[in-house]
C-alpha cells in the first residue's frame, strides 16, 4: 500500500515500534490498540504514541462503545461487501474474542480478532 503513496513521506514499521524523531501537536490510534489482544503489544502502542505527542498535545485513541458486541449477529456495509460480527467471547479481563466474517465479491473469508 505504501507504494501508492504520492506527495508524502512513508515509513514501514511495526506501529509499537515506530520512532520518527518528531512530536506532534495530535497523535490518532485508531483501530490498533482495541484490536491488540496481546498486553505487551497494547503497552508499545501507547510507548509510542508517548514517544510522539508533544507535551502539550493529545493523543486520540478509539474505544469501542458500550455493548458494540451483544445483539449478535451484526452486519454493516463496506465498499463491495459486508462486515458481520457473528459471536464473541470473554478471553480476560477487559479482553474479548470477536468471530468476524467479511463478505466480499460473493466469498467468505473469516478472521478471529481480539478486541480489548
Amino acid at each position: 500500500m505504501l507504494e501508492r503513496v504520492r506527495g508524502a513521506r512513508t515509513v514501514c514499521s511495526p506501529m509499537e515500534e515506530l520512532d520518527l524523531d518528531e512530536r506532534f501537536d495530535v497523535v490518532l490510534l485508531g483501530s490498533l490498540l482495541v484490536h491488540a489482544g496481546d498486553p505487551h503489544v497494547r503497552q508499545g502502542l501507547l510507548r509510542t504514541c508517548r514517544r510522539h505527542v508533544a507535551d502539550e498535545g493529545c493523543v486520540l485513541i478509539q474505544r469501542e462503545s458500550e455493548g458494540r458486541h451483544e445483539n449478535l449477529p451484526q452486519e454493516r456495509k463496506i465498499a463491495g461487501g459486508l462486515v458481520r460480527v457473528v459471536s464473541t467471547d470473554p478471553e480476560g479481563p477487559g479482553v474479548r474474542s470477536v468471530y468476524v466474517e467479511y463478505v466480499l465479491r460473493g466469498s467468505i473469508p473469516r478472521r478471529a480478532a481480539v478486541f480489548s
